[in-house]
């Protein structure tokens, strides 16, 4: 078993925060469905009848948009690891995401 790290998570514009530990040789779309599980057994209320999870990377500031409203990172990788896709960040303990809810 390769060594997990623990990555912070915060629901968008709101004061609710977690942290999960998650294992850097995980693929991008594993790490996706592992966390949006997480994320439902961890905050019911917030995953209310109709509502899906978008995970967006912190300190993405594109084209004046706040960090929040930047695009949710997709399953186009998901060959990729998140070691890969995400590895200089990890190494330097810069890794963290928004939690986002939206309507289907």
């Amino acid at each position: 078993m390769n060594q997990e790290i623990e990555l912070y998570f915060k629901f968008a514009r709101t004061i609710k925060t977690k942290v999960y530990r998650v294992d850097p040789e995980w693929s991008i779309s594993y790490f996706i469905n592992h966390i949006k599980n997480e994320i439902s057994r961890d905050f019911p209320e917030e995953m209310t009848e109709g509502r899906r999870v978008e995970l967006v990377k912190t300190m993405e500031n594109r084209d004046g948009l706040a960090s929040e409203d930047a695009p949710a990172i997709l399953y186009e990788n998901y060959d990729y690891t998140l070691g890969q896709v995400y590895g200089q960040a990890i190494q330097e303990n810069q890794l963290a995401f928004y939690i986002r809810t939206c309507t289907n």
